[in-house]
């Protein structure tokens, strides 16, 4: 895994961040830090489930469900990425009973945001799947019938294409070196912002259990818990 430096954290030297639910429910216990907002869309109207992974395959491919993606070779954003690696790799875990180490997978990791990269990957056959950000499809208008399948398709609030169940999106949070007042100030200011549509950019999750469910099986072989990036 890739360190993470969280030296700021320990320092007070961090008065706020923005991460995934992931990041945040590891930094939740003994760093002194508390949720203030969890990011809204037109397709994740509901805080408690607005982030998600789409696990895409070939049309024909033989890939059916998520067992089936053990010994394949993967394309992802980053190996410490929570919705796109953690997510899928605990539906994996969830339906095999494998750990990470125990999966045979071959990964190819493109480091960037987006999907651009891993649909390319996909096309040219150098990947047999990849993991992507649910809504990243809808958001940017990409076309993927006849030419691509969604692995193991999931029913939830989430109004996108996803595989995985849906959990709490990006979380902005404060840490114990910001004032009460202050993050009263903080919480007032984000509950207010709107999109060019006048919905609402934040709101307030309130569950993150499945969350913490997502880590239960990605104990690596080291015996330490799968350690996230803030990003």
């Amino acid at each position: 895994m890739e360190p993470v430096d969280l030296t700021g954290f320990g320092e007070r030297h961090i008065d706020a961040f923005i991460s995934s639910s992931g990041f945040y429910w590891q930094m939740l216990h003994g760093s002194g830090v508390r949720a203030i907002a969890t990011r809204s869309t037109p397709y994740a109207v509901n805080p408690n489930a607005s982030a998600a992974a789409v696990v895409l395959v070939p049309e024909g491919s033989g890939i059916e469900e998520f067992s089936d993606l053990k010994g394949k070779r993967i394309g992802a954003s980053r190996p410490n990425a929570f919705t796109t690696r953690a997510l899928p790799l605990a539906a994996l875990a969830a339906e095999t009973g494998l750990l990470p180490d125990e999966s045979g997978i071959q990964w190819t990791y493109v480091h960037k945001t987006g999907g651009t990269a891993l649909l390319w990957l996909l096309d040219v056959g150098r990947v047999d799947a990849v993991f992507l950000r649910a809504c990243w499809l809808e958001e940017n208008n990409v076309q993927i019938e006849g030419k691509w399948r969604v692995l193991e398709p999931f029913e939830d609030s989430l109004a996108c294409r996803h595989s995985t169940k849906s959990v709490p999106g990006m979380t902005l949070a404060v840490t114990n070196a910001v004032s009460p007042d202050k993050g009263a100030i903080i919480a007032r200011t984000v509950f207010t912002m709107k999109d060019e549509h006048e919905a609402p950019i934040w709101g307030g999750a309130t569950d993150f259990r499945d969350v913490d469910n997502v880590f239960r099986p990605l104990l690596l072989f080291s015996g330490k818990r799968f350690r996230l990036a803030k990003s």
